[in-house]
């Protein structure tokens, strides 16, 4: 992981004043751990997510998740 751009992003929600993960967990911790300041992150908005539910969480099919992914 020397160049954090060759790494796909981070997937952030923001919500008010407060960012949330929504994918890319382990990249975030790896890219802490390794002491970088700085991480690609992509910036999602609703209709990016899907459906929301009553309380304000998002829900991803597996569909959506995996037409998103790169197959190996």
């Amino acid at each position: 992981m020397n160049d954090p751009n060759s790494v796909d992003p981070i997937l952030v929600r923001v919500n008010k004043e407060t960012a949330y993960i929504v994918d890319g967990h382990h990249r975030y911790n790896a890219f802490l751990k390794l002491g970088y300041e700085r991480v690609p992150i992509k910036y999602l908005h609703s209709y990016d997510l899907g459906k929301m539910t009553p309380d304000g969480t998002f829900i991803r099919t597996l569909e959506d998740i995996l037409a998103g992914a790169k197959l190996c």
